[in-house]
């Protein structure tokens, strides 16, 4: 897991937008991507891509919503479901 610093959907849409695909969000990490070592032409191929997505990255920092801090989740990003009084 690589905490990029800011939101995780942003970063995987613009690795995904240069054809490096990383894994998914996860609701409890919301600035982390899951990254797999891959060959080394992969890996060279995600290095030249991820230095440009976080170069022209225009966030700095990352609040999670209030509604995350509110709601459980398990350790794999999956939300617990609501009970209602």
């Amino acid at each position: 897991m690589l905490d990029a610093k800011r939101p995780a959907k942003e970063v995987i849409d613009a690795m995904a937008a240069r054809n490096v695909y990383i894994g998914r969000p996860w609701p409890v990490w919301p600035t982390h991507v899951r990254i797999t070592v891959g060959t080394q032409p992969e890996m060279d191929a995600f290095q030249a891509a991820f230095q440009a997505v976080m170069k022209n990255s225009a966030t700095t920092g990352y609040a999670p919503s209030p509604s995350l801090k509110r709601r459980r989740a398990f350790a794999d990003g999956q939300m617990l479901p609501r009970i209602s009084a």
